[in-house]
Formats: structure tokens, C-alpha cells, sequence
């Protein structure tokens, strides 16, 4: 009879986790029908109403945004997640910025977007092939990774226009327990175009929707994403009497340390 209590909690726990389970799998698909929804309905109808592709992209964008941030509210009503902002302030007054963070879930592009209603950002070569989506991603005026010189080019236009750019300089979800190894693309952007870095901090706890984990690993209690929106970096003076090649690989390893000292490698203690 002692062991009553324990083996009725044990069993809570488990309905609990599968509920959560179950209604994760519901939001992401309804995430992915809203996605569909934006190519083959909204997209479209932008297409008639406007010729202009400024206003395109940046009617795309807000759209993008709400439906991120329809999804987040979702995530939170269901009692999957918590959201935990500061200092948002800042980011909505930056202008022609680049806007870098660590990338520890699935869902950090999501976040941020959704909370910048007009931002470019880098995405997956992949989209660009995909027939569904491709009109969009291009529309909106988001940049692929198909090739480095192009990449490049395309972040330093951007921001030298004076709009905001998301870049997470580790170019793939951090690994759970390591240190963060950033890619020398993004201060190499940060260099030519001379733009202002906003550097944010993103925390998941406990992991979750990281590199080693399924959308199916649910953790056993709801996570808490906390997102701490940092002061401007400024890189003008780093290039002083340098090579370009230099000058990259030394803001790439302050950016590391920088990151380091602001935040725990992703998953430890």
C-alpha cells in the first residue's frame, strides 16, 4: 500500500508527458498547414495587390511574423512551453543591424521573427528548392546558403539598406554539453557592411528540439524559453590596421567568448 501514491503519480507523470507529446505533434502540424496556407493562399493574393517588391517583402515578412507568433501563443495556451523576453525594447529600435544568436532549438528562427515584424534572415538552401515554398522565401527576401559569395553579398545589401538581419554564426542547432564554435561568415558581414551587431541570448530549459533531440523527445515538464536581448557590439575599431582575414578570425573568437562568458554551453548545469 506504500507504494500506491508513487506508482498513481508515476502513472500522472506518463499521461501527462504523452498529452504533451500528442499536443506537441498537433501544433507543429498545424503549424505546417498555417505555412502552406501563406504559399498558396496569402502569397498568391500579395502577388495581385501589389507590384511592388519592397512592399511584397515587407507585407510577406508581417505575415511570416504572425503566423510565428500565432504559433508561440499556441505552444504556451496548451502549456508546452513558457516565454520569457527582455529588453525587447531594442531590438524593435534597431535599424540596418545584424542580429546574432545562439541557436540551441528547432524553434530560435520562430522566436525572433516573431518578434521582429520586418527582419531578413539566412535560410536553408533547401527551400529555395522546394516548389511550395520557393515563390515565398524568395518574395520575402530571405537570403539562402546555397554559396558564400552570394551569402555575403546578399547580408551586406540587405543591411546596407538599413534593414535587420538574423544570423546565428554557429550555422547549425549548438550540441548539447559543447562550447560554442562559431563560423567566421558572420563577422565577415559584420566587417564589410560596418553595421552595428545586436548580439541576443537564448536559453531552453530543460533542452529541448535541440540537434539531439526529435520533436517527439518531450521533456518531462513544460520548457521555459528565455530570450535576453543584449547591448550592441560595435566592430568599427576591430579592423584597424588588419587584413580583412585577420580581423575575421579575431571578432569570431571574441563573438565565441563573448557568448561564453553571457551564456552556458547549451544543456549544462
Amino acid at each position: 500500500m506504500s507504494d500506491t501514491p508513487r506508482i498513481i503519480k508515476t502513472m500522472g507523470s506518463a499521461i501527462d508527458k504523452n498529452l504533451r507529446r500528442l499536443l506537441t505533434g498537433i501544433s507543429f502540424a498545424l503549424f505546417g498547414l498555417g505555412s502552406l496556407d501563406i504559399a498558396f493562399v496569402i502569397y498568391p493574393l500579395i502577388l495581385v495587390l501589389s507590384r511592388n517588391a519592397n512592399q511584397r517583402r515587407r507585407w510577406l515578412q508581417n505575415v511570416i511574423s504572425w503566423h510565428f507568433r500565432v504559433f508561440l501563443k499556441l505552444l504556451q495556451v496548451l502549456g508546452l512551453m513558457t516565454l520569457r523576453i527582455e529588453n525587447i525594447k531594442r531590438l524593435r529600435a534597431d535599424k540596418g543591424t545584424l542580429v546574432i544568436a545562439n541557436h540551441p532549438t528547432l524553434i530560435d528562427v520562430v522566436v525572433l521573427m516573431a518578434l521582429m515584424p520586418e527582419v531578413d534572415c539566412v535560410v536553408k538552401e533547401g527551400l529555395n528548392r522546394n516548389i511550395f515554398l520557393r515563390g515565398v522565401v524568395r518574395a520575402a527576401g530571405y537570403i539562402t546558403n546555397s554559396d558564400p559569395e552570394s551569402l555575403l553579398a546578399g547580408c551586406e545589401k540587405s543591411l546596407r539598406q538599413g534593414r535587420n538581419m538574423i544570423v546565428f554564426p554557429e550555422g547549425t542547432r549548438s550540441v548539447v554539453g559543447k562550447p560554442f564554435s562559431f563560423q567566421r561568415g558572420t563577422a565577415h558581414v559584420a566587417l564589410r557592411s560596418g553595421c552595428p551587431v545586436r548580439p541576443v541570448y537564448l536559453e531552453c530549459n530543460p533542452p529541448t528540439l535541440s540537434k539531439a533531440h526529435k520533436w517527439y523527445d518531450i521533456p518531462d515538464r513544460p520548457f521555459a524559453f528565455h530570450v535576453r536581448v543584449g547591448d550592441l557590439i560595435d566592430v568599427t575599431h576591430i579592423k584597424k590596421d588588419q587584413a580583412l582575414s585577420l580581423a575575421t578570425r579575431q571578432m569570431t573568437r571574441s563573438l565565441e567568448q563573448h557568448y561564453q562568458a553571457m551564456l552556458k554551453p547549451c544543456g549544462s548545469e
